[in-house]
């Protein structure tokens, strides 16, 4: 069975350097961004509203281009 999971999120460069966060549960640092739910469509919004709720900052989307990545996890047992 394949679970597929859509995540949205931005990621923003500035000055030669890429902006991470660390939330959540643990302690890594990552790029903000947060699981789609159903209803939600429009995902430039989901990131923009992401960004503003982690790292309390608003962000303008300069390049409209989108990028997916597909990513599968194998677990084993």
């Amino acid at each position: 069975m394949t679970k597929i999971i859509i995540v949205s999120g931005p990621v923003i460069v500035e000055n030669d350097k890429v902006m991470l966060n660390q939330h959540g549960d643990d302690s890594f640092w990552k790029f903000c961004g947060e699981r789609v739910e159903d209803s939600e469509i429009n995902l430039k919004e989901v990131l923009k509203r992401e960004v503003a709720e982690e790292m309390g900052i608003k962000i303008k989307i300069f390049s409209q281009e989108t990028f997916f990545v597909h990513m599968e996890k194998v677990i084993e047992g």
